[in-house]
This record gives C-alpha cells, sequence and structure tokens, in this order.
C-alpha cells in the first residue's frame, strides 16, 4: 500500500438483514415496482414473499423471470425491454448473482440508451436524483453481487466472462434475509459457501487489500469455515448469517478484486459451463500453494488471522469442509468427464482482469500447470 494512497470502500446506501428483513419493502417509499427473478426462485415462492410484501402498501408490482441461469446480453436486453414497457420506479432483483447482475446492466442501459460499456476498466456513468432505484435481494450466499460494483455477464460469441465495472451501479438498498435460504437445496449451499471462501482468500492476499480490507476478509474465512458445515445441515440461523459472510466477502473481493482462482472459474464457466462455485471450490487450494511458492509470506499471515498453524493446515480445512460437502476436488468431476480444450481456458483466464490483483506474477505456464493440477 503506497504512503498517502486514499482508499474508499463502497456499497449501498442501506442495508437490512435479519429473518423477516424483507418487509422492509414496504418502507421503499416508491408505488411502481418490477421485480426481476429466475424460475427457480418463483417456482420456490421467495418470488411471491417478495411481490406479496410490496403489494401490502398497495404498491403495482411487474414481473420479469429470466428464462436461463447465465447473465448475457439477451436477459439483460430482455430486462431493459421488461423496465421500458412498464416504467417502474424501482427495481427489485431477486436471485443469485446473474439475476442481480444483469439487473444492474439493463438498468444502466435504460437511463442511458447510448452508454457503451467497456468491460475491464471502471466506468463513469451519468445518473440523476431521478434514476429508478435497485434493489438486491441474494438468494444465495455466494456471489456478493449485492455489494459488488462489478456486473459479470457472459458473452457466449467470444467465450468469456466480461466484467463491468462502475460505482454507480451498486444498488440503492440490499435485504438479506435468511428466510430466502430455508428451502434451499444443500448442493446451492455448499456451493455458494466455497465461493464466499474463495471471495475471502483472494481479496486477503490481493495487491490491492490494506489492513482494513484483510481483517473483513480472515473474518469471512474463519467464520465460513465455522458456519458453512451448519448451514449445509439446514441449521436456518446459520444460513443467515451465510447471508452475512457473503456480503462482506462480496464488499472486500468488490474493493480489492480477486485472483487466479476466479480468473480460471470465469474461463471454465465460459468454455465448460461449469458453476462459478464448484470451479473456485476446486480451485482455491491448488492456487493457495501454487501462488504461496512465490509469495508465502502473504499467505502464512493469512493461516494465522483465521486460526491455523501453516498454509498447509488451511489448505486441510477448506478440502475437509469440500469433501464434507460432497464437493468434487476435481475438474473432472465436476463436470462428469474430461474437460476439453484445457489450453484454451487457461489462455482465456491469462487475460481475465482478475489477475492484475494475484499477490504474484504468473505466465501462462504458470496458469497451465494450476489448471492441470486440478483435472
Amino acid at each position: 500500500m503506497l504512503a498517502g494512497l486514499f482508499m474508499r470502500m463502497c456499497q449501498p446506501n442501506k442495508v437490512w438483514y435479519g429473518r423477516n428483513s424483507l418487509a422492509r419493502l414496504r418502507a421503499l417509499g416508491q408505488h411502481k415496482f418490477l421485480v426481476v427473478t429466475s424460475p427457480s426462485q418463483q417456482a420456490c415462492g421467495n418470488a411471491d414473499l417478495a411481490v406479496g410484501e410490496l403489494r401490502k402498501n398497495g404498491a403495482e408490482v411487474n414481473m420479469y423471470i429470466m428464462p436461463h441461469g447465465e447473465a448475457d446480453m439477451q436477459a439483460t436486453r430482455a430486462i431493459t425491454a421488461a423496465l421500458d414497457s412498464s416504467s417502474p420506479e424501482a427495481v427489485v432483483a431477486l436471485g443469485g448473482g446473474a439475476v442481480i447482475d444483469a439487473a444492474k446492466m439493463a438498468r444502466a442501459l435504460r437511463e442511458n440508451p447510448d452508454f457503451n460499456p467497456v468491460p475491464n476498466k471502471m466506468l463513469e456513468f451519468p445518473m440523476t436524483s431521478a434514476r429508478t432505484k435497485l434493489v438486491a435481494i441474494p438468494t444465495t450466499a455466494g456471489s456478493g453481487a449485492e455489494v459488488s460494483v462489478a456486473s459479470v455477464i457472459n458473452d457466449p460469441a467470444t467465450r468469456r466472462k466480461l466484467i463491468f465495472l462502475c460505482e454507480d451501479w451498486l444498488p440503492d438498498t440490499a435485504i438479506l434475509d435468511g428466510r430466502l435460504l430455508d428451502s434451499q437445496p444443500v448442493d446451492i449451499c455448499g456451493r455458494s459457501g466455497l465461493d464466499v471462501l474463495a471471495h475471502g482468500v483472494e481479496a486477503y492476499v490481493s495487491l490491492r487489500a490494506d489492513l482494513f480490507h484483510r481483517m473483513l476478509a480472515a473474518a469471512t474465512v474463519r467464520e465460513t469455515l465455522r458456519l458453512l458445515p451448519k448451514a449445509l445441515e439446514g441449521d436456518r440461523a446459520a444460513r443467515q448469517n451465510m447471508m452475512l459472510l457473503a456480503y462482506l466477502a462480496g464488499l472486500v473481493q468488490s474493493n480489492c478484486s480477486t485472483g487466479l482462482a476466479h480468473a480460471l472459474a470465469h474461463a471454465a464457466g465460459s468454455v465448460w459451463g461449469l458453476r462459478h462455485g464448484t470451479a473456485t471450490g476446486i480451485l482455491v487450494t491448488a492456487v493457495i500453494r501454487f501462488n504461496a511458492t512465490k509469495c508465502q509470506a502473504i499467505y502464512n499471515q493469512l493461516a494465522c488471522e483465521t486460526g491455523f498453524d501453516s498454509i498447509n493446515e488451511l489448505c486441510a480445512a477448506i478440502e475437509h469442509l469440500r469433501c464434507a460437502a460432497g464437493y468434487p476436488s476435481t475438474l473432472r468431476q465436476g463436470l462428469g468427464s474430461s474437460p476439453a480444450e484445457v489450453d484454451s481456458v487457461a489462455s482465456i483466464a491469462s487475460q481475465d482482469p482478475s489477475l492484475k490483483t494475484n499477490p504474484c506474477k504468473l505466465d501462462l505456464s504458470d496458469i497451465e500447470h494450476v489448471l492441470r493440477e486440478v483435472l
């Protein structure tokens, strides 16, 4: 950290958390809403919970269901069209990271149709006090999209995940209601929790991290290792607290960025369709061990601050949790078949902006080595 360099932390204006915090939807002050959600959240009843709270005050509510899981420009344009047709005062994005990221981008495009976002650089976007408000309600404890300045959009044509960055896209309000995780399947709970771990680990060792962010990152790693096993058993208090940890991990990774595990996970998701949390869960310990051969001190510090005597003990604890959750330890297991195009995935990862804050410099052979370690 350079002496005299000023830092700031960006997050939503208001954050409501705790069971039944969805009730705060009644106090937003708007009267016309578009709820953007996914088929799974409609099917499990979470979308109805949010709509019901909005309608208790007589609000007009329309709903848009994203037809598939990935946030891509096609989904974003469809949400923009829904915004144009319904003209809401506020957008409520209820879902995982894909839903929230698509809603961020859609609101930005509707506010300024001539805006041409460029990936991998911090954007400036003209916003007005009369803009459409954005409320983010995560239904997984993982991505941290509700607190991130990033919008990750999949580009099938180039087989890349494009990362758009703009502080003005942050939601105005985030609501973290543990009731939305009550019916969450164990596999999604585990996958999301492993992503929280990866966010905490990679934000801690990021070249952009400082003492403030490292304190938060270490806490997310330590507490996720403690609470995720309980959340996997369906403990409601643990699942609520995992939402808080996902928020904190999202906060530090949004401000500090990540590293090689996320660069490879983005590429693996684009080329192989591997779920992001599954990819980061498989990759994180392999990346820790490899990076530690080049910059051991920062990983020793992370191990110490999370209650372990060594880097190997920290990795063993993460791997034990991954095994206890029934999660794969190799990409072959995660995909159900032998991965093809390994060189292409490594090449795409080598161009990912997450590598800029990896704690050590890596060349393509390093990236290929780590990838092959987890095949």
